[in-house]
């Protein structure tokens, strides 16, 4: 669609024929005007409906990418993959244990995080275009991964500790006296904001949910209760937050906007909150069973586990897994509600983490 515009016509001035016996002055007067008048008449008609500004174009999907793992009926281990457009990229070859949590892609290139767990300990790892990078020796995992021109950043823990790594370079974000973890990151211009918990599972101290600025913690909570900070975005001054607090009994689903609780849940049922994305005002998060957009929930599935979103147009895409009859799960995506099964029934069982869709 394109604005309206009015036309304009040549015929809207009138330029009559002049006399033959106008006096030297006034021929002297009407040849400027004349051309003048004549000047923005061809200016005003070379105005064309090629001028008119387009709306802005409603972005189309290109490829859809799902991470998360697979286990097939006579495996041991589960097998780190990858799909693009429902064709599954294995990442390890079954041999040992591996996962993935998170996936991002830059032009051609498919950054992939996770673990691996060569020698019976869990690494934190990555996989760029199907290469693994072991980020330590320790026992850890690495929990969201995003690229920034030439730089990698990841989040995760290393020996009980949240740690983030640029282009794999250790960042400790506790000074590991409790135990803590760091579940997602984003980069803003110069600033690494990346949030998680600390705490320790002891019965005495509970996990607080924290963000971090440039390696700088600020807890959500008061610790009072269990808490836990699970995902984050920014845009402009706004840091928006989603994690979820018990009430004592059950996990309350809530996110932060620059440290301000709103719950989404009434702490009746245990909830949790994951993804979010925030498209001009509308905040959309992704959750236990479906997803809440500005607060109002859509129910999907129970069971669902959902952890990745995007939007796209008018489209809710969320991915997390569904039950079988057999009690195993099945790696699913939904598009407004509407289940969009990619893995093969022969697949024995399959868990999807995260979702990242290209778009033309």
């Amino acid at each position: 669609m394109k604005f309206s515009k009015k036309k304009h016509s040549k015929s809207a001035i009138d330029l009559k024929h002049q006399q033959t016996n106008y006096s030297i002055v006034n021929k002297a007067f009407s040849v400027p005007v004349f051309l003048c008048l004549t000047l923005i008449i061809v200016l005003l008609s070379s105005c064309s409906k090629d001028d008119v500004p387009d709306t802005p174009a409603i972005p189309t999907v290109k490829d859809i990418y799902i991470c998360g793992d697979v286990l097939e009926s006579s495996g041991i281990y589960k097998i780190a993959t990858y799909w693009k457009n429902g064709i599954a990229t294995p990442l390890t070859d079954g041999t040992n244990d591996a996962f993935t949590s998170a996936i991002t892609v830059i032009d051609d290139d498919i950054y992939v995080a996770g673990y691996d767990e060569p020698n019976g300990t869990k690494i934190p790892t990555y996989w760029k275009n199907g290469i693994a990078t072991h980020l330590t020796t320790s026992s850890g995992i690495a929990n969201d991964i995003i690229v920034v021109g030439d730089d990698i950043y990841v989040a995760g823990f290393s020996n009980n500790g949240a740690t983030y790594w640029k282009n794999g370079i250790a960042t400790p974000l506790t000074d590991g006296t409790l135990d803590s973890d760091a579940s997602a990151i984003t980069v803003v211009g110069d600033d690494v904001y990346v949030v998680g918990n600390k705490g320790k599972n002891d019965g005495m101290t509970k996990y607080v949910a924290m963000y971090w600025k440039n390696g700088i913690g600020t807890p959500l909570t008061d610790g009072s209760n269990h808490a836990f900070a699970i995902a984050i975005t920014v845009v402009g001054d706004d840091v928006y937050i989603t994690g979820n607090e018990s009430n004592g009994t059950k996990h309350v689903a809530k996110y932060w906007k620059n440290g301000i609780a709103t719950p989404l849940t009434d702490g009746t049922q245990s909830a949790g909150a994951g993804a979010i994305t925030v498209v001009n005002d509308d905040v959309y998060i992704a959750s236990t069973g479906g997803y809440w957009k500005n607060g109002i929930a859509t129910p999907i599935t129970k069971g669902g586990g959902f952890v990745g979103m995007t939007v796209v147009g008018d489209a809710v895409y969320v991915a997390g897994n569904k039950q079988k009859n057999t009690g195993h799960r099945v790696a699913t995506y939904w598009k407004n509600g509407t289940a969009i099964n990619f893995v093969p029934d022969a697949v024995f069982n399959s868990r999807a983490f995260d979702m990242f869709i290209t778009t033309q």
